[in-house]
This record gives structure tokens, C-alpha cells and sequence, in this order.
């Protein structure tokens, strides 16, 4: 949970351009606290807000990682054996500091802003995967086809979710402000080698600098992925009714949440377009994306298959 609202404070820390309220790390001009005075002319109170917003996302998530340290030691001094999950965890944090670094000192870099996005969803999940695992909770087995479909959804929405980030990091949420289409065409003039290219580290990307081309690719990339979730949805629904007589009640219900998470999310990534990224709506956005992923992984990590002679059948 405290995992889930860190990364909830850093998506508000980006959507209220707070991302650099701090243009030095670890401290905040200068300081463990921040504060009115900290420069000469003193800070407006926009700034000293932002900078606030800043420095509680990084205090919030410091006392995380001390939390995550704390639980590995108490794990091996009470199992007597390392849990590589917790140590990966504790691996993927300290990437994360980094990048929390140079998002602040390459200056909203996307290369650096959208792994740190990405980064707090890796530990969540590896932190719940351990959890899962902890809980031994039961396998059950359900037909080849319906798992290959589960394990596709659950990679064709890490996919997204990367995305989603290089969308948010190249600010590129509002250059299509219509649904479906995009700036009134189906298919705009776009340009995916300037979207997709790696930017030079030392300008200020704070707003982005892409191109409009290559910013349309980016979100109509974003776009046509979310088509291709939503089929492979559709898939496993069907699969799901198929096959209902053979899957535990348990199995159909996370079936169910998936579809239910999904359907929210296209509504919010919608409400996004249509309300130019309001930031209560595009809070929602990332949060839901990230409890898509959990519930995916569960119903992974509940499923095992079998392949029945049912799979064969007409």
C-alpha cells in the first residue's frame, strides 16, 4: 500500500510540473528543508509549493526504502536465507535514486524521467510478487489457450505502460486533443524516428522539445496499443465464457477485475483527452494502470495450464 501511494505521489509530483521544484538533489536549494528564504530574491509561493511537492515525494519515498531494508533484514534473521525477490527490490531502488537524480540534474530527461516513472511500478510488483508468494496461494489449472492469452494481456500492458511513460515524458498527452480521431484526421501526419529517436542530455525538456510529428506518433502509438489490449481483453472474456464449467469461481472473478480495471482505464485515458489531462483524472490514470498490472500478475500467478483435448475441438 505505502508502495502504491509512492508511486501515486510521484505521478502528482510530475503532473504538477514539480519535477524540477528542486534544481539540485538530494537537498532543495541547498537545504534538507525547504524553505521561504532559501534564495535571494525569497522563493514566490508557487515555487516553495512545488519545491514541497518535491521534497515529500523524496522524503515519502526514502522512508519506503528503509521500510524494504528493514523487511529484507528481518526476513533473513528470521528465515535465515535471502529472498531474492526483496533483494531485487532493493537493487531496483537504488536505480530508482539514481534516476530520481538525474531526472532533477539532466533536467527532465526522458531517458531518465520515464525509468523513474516506470521504476516505482517495477518494485511495487516485485514487492507484491513476494507477497503472493508468501501467501502460497493456489494454482489452478485452466486450458493452454486461455493461458497463453493471460501471459499476452500481461505483456502487451508492461508494453503499454512503457508507453504511457515516454508519452508523459515527451509531453505528449495533448497534442491529440480529440478521440478517436486525432487533430480531426484517423491517421495524422506523424513521424515515428523523430517520437521514438534518443535526445541529447542537456537541454531543458521541461514541456518537451519533440517535434508535433514526432509527439503524434508517440500518442498514436499509445492509442493503437490500447486497441490491441482491449482485442486481446475481448480474447480472454470470450475464452473465459468458453471455458466457464472448467475455472474456479476465484479464477473468473480476477478474469473479471482485469476487464472491469481495463474498461476504467480506457475511460480515464478518454476523460484525459477530452479534459486536456486534468490531473485528478490523470492521477487515475496511472494509478489504475498500475492495479491493471497487479491484478494481471495475480491471475498469472493463479493459473497454470493444462492442454485439454477441448482446445482441439471445433
Amino acid at each position: 500500500m505505502t508502495a502504491f501511494f509512492v508511486v501515486g505521489l510521484g505521478a502528482y509530483t510530475r503532473l504538477s510540473d514539480a519535477g524540477l521544484g528542486c534544481p539540485d538533489w538530494p537537498k532543495c536549494y541547498g537545504n534538507w528543508i525547504v524553505q521561504l528564504n532559501s534564495t535571494q530574491p525569497s522563493l514566490s509561493f508557487t515555487a516553495l509549493e512545488k519545491a514541497w511537492i518535491e521534497m515529500l515525494h523524496r522524503y515519502l519515498a526514502g522512508m519506503f526504502s528503509c521500510t524494504v531494508m528493514g523487511l529484507n533484514i528481518w526476513h533473513y534473521r528470521h528465515m535465515r536465507h535471502q529472498h531474492w525477490l526483496l533483494n531485487l527490490a532493493l537493487l531496483t531502488i537504488s536505480f530508482q535514486a539514481l534516476f530520481g537524480m538525474w531526472t532533477v540534474t539532466w533536467k527532465l530527461h526522458p531517458l531518465a524521467v520515464m525509468p523513474h516513472l516506470l521504476g516505482g511500478m517495477s518494485i511495487t510488483c516485485l514487492l507484491y510478487i513476494s507477497y503472493l508468494q508468501v501467501q502460497q496461494q493456489a494454482r489452478t489449472t485452466v486450458p493452454r489457450c486461455l493461458s497463453i492469452t493471460i501471459h499476452v494481456l500481461l505483456f502487451a500492458t508492461i508494453l503499454q505502460i512503457g508507453l504511457g511513460g515516454w508519452t508523459s515524458a515527451n509531453y505528449a498527452q495533448l497534442i491529440c486533443p480529440d478521440f478517436p480521431t486525432c487533430q480531426g484526421q484517423w491517421w495524422p501526419d506523424m513521424s515515428f524516428s523523430d517520437g521514438f529517436r534518443l535526445p541529447a542530455i542537456g537541454p531543458n525538456y521541461a514541456g518537451g522539445i519533440f517535434n508535433g510529428p514526432g509527439r503524434i506518433a508517440i500518442h498514436m502509438t499509445h492509442r493503437l496499443t490500447a486497441y490491441l489490449i482491449s482485442a486481446v481483453m475481448l480474447v480472454l472474456l470470450r475464452l473465459a465464457y468458453k471455458y466457464q464449467q472448467q475455472l474456479s469461481a476465484n479464477i473468473q472473478q480476477q478474469v473479471m477485475i482485469c476487464a472491469g480495471l481495463l474498461g476504467i482505464q480506457i475511460t480515464l485515458g478518454i476523460l484525459n483527452i477530452h479534459w486536456q489531462v486534468a490531473w485528478y483524472i490523470a492521477l487515475a490514470h496511472n494509478l489504475t494502470a498500475l492495479a491493471l498490472l497487479l491484478s494481471l500478475i495475480k491471475l498469472s500467478m493463479s493459473s497454470t495450464s493444462i492442454k485439454h483435448a477441448i482446445d482441439h475441438a471445433g
